[in-house]
């Protein structure tokens, strides 16, 4: 006499084969599912660590993101101010050429102008003779040596 589970797997066996083709296709589209949304990648060792890199830094600019761009425009700001001025000083520094001569000869003028200001200056006083150092000690005590 057959049991109850061979007679059911008798009867199903036929359906078997056919659910084996339904979860064989289910795979295969599922994969390419996964393929085509999944772009397989290679991670190399400059990826990772610009990620090790790149997301402590997110971290600290996101919060503060207005803060940084003001920041930054500030920066922009003075760069551009600082281009715009070494080209007026290249032409000023190109306009006046004075000689070495001629400015020897505007300190001297300035010397003699400021000496008529002032007046005549008075005679040095002769400076105090150094002191000797005191040979006395600074306090009574005498060191005392003690020997054993």
């Amino acid at each position: 006499m057959k049991t109850p589970r061979e007679i059911l797997l008798a009867r199903h066996q036929v359906a078997e084969t056919k659910l084996d083709q339904i979860r064989h296709e289910a795979v295969r589209v599922s994969a390419e599912v996964n393929r085509r949304s999944l772009p397989v990648r290679e991670f190399t060792f400059a990826a990772t660590a610009f990620r090790a890199f790149a997301i402590p830094l997110r971290e600290l600019i996101w919060p503060c993101r207005r803060t940084w761009a003001v920041l930054a425009a500030v920066w922009v700001a003075i760069l551009a101010f600082n281009l715009t001025q070494t080209e007026r000083i290249q032409t000023v520094a190109e306009k006046s050429t004075t000689s070495p001569a001629g400015i020897h000869l505007a300190f001297l003028e300035r010397q003699r102008l400021l000496a008529e200001i002032i007046g005549p200056t008075p005679p040095a006083s002769p400076a105090e003779p150094p002191r000797r150092p005191n040979p006395q000690p600074r306090s009574e005590r005498r060191p005392t040596l003690m020997m054993a």
